[in-house]
């Protein structure tokens, strides 16, 4: 598989994936301080709210685009030449 047919939904997979990861470790974070009592509550509950909405809303994106990943776009690329490319 030309990785070049997959290069673009492969990076918007890792961030997506990332993003995911790095919310649910300040989610994780937040969700600990929040016994404390010199924290900002708000703050704390925002955090965990955000990551949860962007596990429910936008991490399913990732499936899809592990299966366009892994059926590749080769055939796209083989109709076209490489001069039109170059435009």
């Amino acid at each position: 598989m030309d990785a070049a047919a997959v290069a673009t939904s492969f990076l918007r997979l890792f961030g997506i994936v990332l993003a995911a990861y790095l919310l649910a470790r300040q989610a994780a974070v937040a969700s600990a301080r929040q016994s404390r009592s010199d924290c900002d509550h708000g703050f704390l509950t925002a955090k965990i709210a955000t990551a949860g909405f962007f596990v429910r809303e936008m991490l399913p994106e990732a499936g899809a685009l592990h299966k366009v990943i892994l059926a590749g776009t080769a055939d796209l690329l083989d109709e076209l030449t490489k001069e039109q490319f170059c435009v």
